[in-house]
């Protein structure tokens, strides 16, 4: 009997997962919102859902696609059943010339969620049809003690990345995990492949971008195939996602956005922009980092973690200056974003385009900040690079570091060459002085690398509360690389011209750098005019005054001030004589 029912149910699950992958003929069925159920059931099912975090951490967004063009709500609450709450969603038919199966993405704004909640969700026809409850916990408040878990990766390839999505969706379904960093190209992952209609890349990773907010960072451009009124690359990106505080669809001048999760403020910004030499799109992203960054260290007090995402890397120990820019001293990505990110205290950045996996110690200008070996109290921001780009190898060598790659520079702190299985990292912000980072393999249960940074004074970082040794030669890299000491990169056109450029958020900077030197000079007149005041002065002198002899009085010392409007005082002066008994006397001598 047992035997039985789970053959019965194999062959359930087996006709699921048929039904799941089947891609009904629409020509044959009636239009959507018909009368017909079934026609709605096929028009409207809900695919490839995913959430991610809205314009206010109160709010959360919710995306969907169908392949017809349909009229649908979700209705939520914080309870599973009485889903009393409703909100309609847009709906925009893609424009792909491949015209996919799944042709309209919908999406709708949950909004006014308390912090740290469960709630719970459907999709909904008019008909009624809908999806099973979908859930999610909503974001940490601000300053909120709790921890922050984010799972981040740059390659979860439904053809080659099982075993990292598989260990992701048992670690999410544990309920612990905050939210999901995407860190990879997002626009090539959304690309059918050649012959097909559609990708399976979302819906692959449902389970985990459903459940919880699928943050990501744009990438690299991508032709996809866009129609007449499409523009730029990221086609598909830009329709098929929603991120904080950008208009949606998302243009290709706002790919960079930020948001804010309990304790930590996350950035996610565009290396392509920079690589391309877009010179108005470097400085739009520039004008904005500024703004931002300056707004979060106001608040460092609620917010004292700041955490950057980006794709292509700063800087890499072992790369080819041919072609990988991390290896290059006049580095486009280094030259616009280091000195910001020096300046503004930015705490972990986190990349991903590279061959090998990386960290550094906390460093600056290729100079390691702190004299010891340690994240303790870094003085300068931390990287780590996820780079390997790899399989679901069941065989082929373990995961190494040991190569017969040269000795890798000071600031590089631990780098790996392969890994077997593929995996992710874990961003565990723990409360306001402690964030863990770690590398997990998706088939080791032990971390492939693992380091804390303990900080106490979140803010900005200065050269000058380095130690000298190391500010020495912090200047003297910038000097060898035709810099000077003192000025930053990110007020500077990015294109590296020379030309300055002065961006909306550092224009503050500026006026009090103005007024500072103004105050400057005219303490210094002040202090020019005291000084010639006090030399005019004339001091009090002794003066002698001569006897009248008709009526015996006899002669006589006496005080003149500078004030003394006596002529012949103005003409007296005074000196010194001996006489023979050697005592010192005066004798006036006035001069006619």
């Amino acid at each position: 009997m047992l035997l039985l029912t789970l053959c019965l149910g194999l062959d359930l699950w087996s006709h699921v997962i048929a039904i799941k992958s089947w891609v009904p003929d629409t020509s044959t069925l009636a239009e959507p919102n018909s009368k017909s159920a079934l026609d709605d059931e096929v028009w409207c099912k809900p695919e490839q859902v995913h959430i991610s975090c809205g314009d206010t951490s109160s709010d959360m967004v919710v995306m969907w696609t169908t392949i017809g063009q349909c009229d649908t709500q979700v209705v939520f609450s914080d309870k599973p059943w009485n889903m009393s709450l409703k909100v309609e969603g847009q709906a925009m038919e893609m424009e792909e010339k491949q015209n996919r199966s799944l042709k309209y993405i919908h999406r709708a704004v949950l909004k006014n969620l308390s912090p740290s909640t469960n709630y719970f969700f459907r999709l909904v026809t008019n008909t009624g049809f809908g999806t099973k409850p979908i859930y999610f916990k909503s974001l940490p408040a601000k300053n909120h003690t709790s921890k922050v878990i984010f799972l981040v990766s740059n390659d979860l390839s439904p053809e080659s990345d099982k075993a990292s999505i598989a260990k992701i969706v048992a670690e999410v379904s544990t309920g612990t995990v905050t939210g999901f960093m995407y860190n990879g190209d997002v626009e090539s992952k959304l690309t059918p492949p050649e012959g097909k209609k559609d990708s399976l890349f979302l819906s692959s990773i449902e389970q985990i971008a459903a459940y919880h907010p699928f943050m990501t960072v744009a990438g690299k451009r991508q032709d996809s195939g866009g129609g007449a009124t499409s523009t730029g690359g990221h086609y598909l990106y830009r329709h098929m996602f929603s991120m904080p505080n950008t208009p949606w669809p998302m243009p290709e001048n706002k790919l960079w956005y930020s948001f804010d999760a309990g304790l930590v403020h996350f950035i996610s910004y565009s290396t392509e922009v920079i690589m391309s030499y877009n010179t108005s799109l470097s400085r739009a992203q520039q004008d904005w980092l500024i703004k931002d960054l300056t707004e979060a260290n106001k608040r460092r007090a609620q917010t004292p973690w700041v955490v950057a995402f980006g794709s292509t890397p700063m800087y890499c120990a072992y790369g080819n200056p041919d072609v990988d820019d991390c290896a290059r001293n006049s580095s486009a990505i280094k030259h616009g974003l280091e000195d910001m990110f020096y300046v503004f205290g930015v705490d972990l950045v986190i990349e991903s385009n590279h061959k090998y996996y990386e960290r550094s110690w906390p460093k600056y200008k290729g100079v390691k900040t702190n004299l010891e070996d340690s994240y303790n109290q870094p003085r300068a921001p931390v990287e780590v690079v996820l780079g390997l780009k790899h399989g679901d190898a069941t065989e082929g060598p373990e995961s190494s570091s040991n190569s017969s790659l040269p000795e890798p520079p000071g600031w590089s702190a631990f780098h790996l060459e392969k890994i077997q299985g593929g995996s992710y990292g874990r961003l565990t912000v723990m409360n306001t002085t402690h964030l863990k980072w770690e590398l997990l393999s998706a088939i080791d249960p032990e971390p492939l690398d693992a380091f804390v940074i303990v900080q106490e004074t979140h803010g900005n970082f200065n050269l000058a509360n380095l130690p000298h040794n190391v500010s020495h030669q912090i200047n003297q890299t910038i000097i060898a690389q035709g810099g000077k000491p003192g000025t930053y990169d990110f007020i500077r056109n990015v294109t590296g011209d020379g030309s300055n450029f002065i961006g909306e958020g550092w224009s503050q900077y500026s006026v009090w750098l103005g007024l500072g030197a103004v105050a400057l000079v005219l303490s210094i007149v002040l202090a020019m005019v005291a000084v010639r005041s006090c030399m005019r002065k004339r001091g009090r002198h002794r003066r002698w005054r001569d006897g009248d002899t008709r009526e015996g009085a006899g002669g006589g010392f006496y005080s003149v001030g500078s004030g003394s409007d006596s002529e012949d005082d103005d003409n007296d002066f005074e000196i010194d004589v001996y006489d023979k008994a050697n005592k010192q006397s005066s004798k006036l001598l006035t001069s006619y």
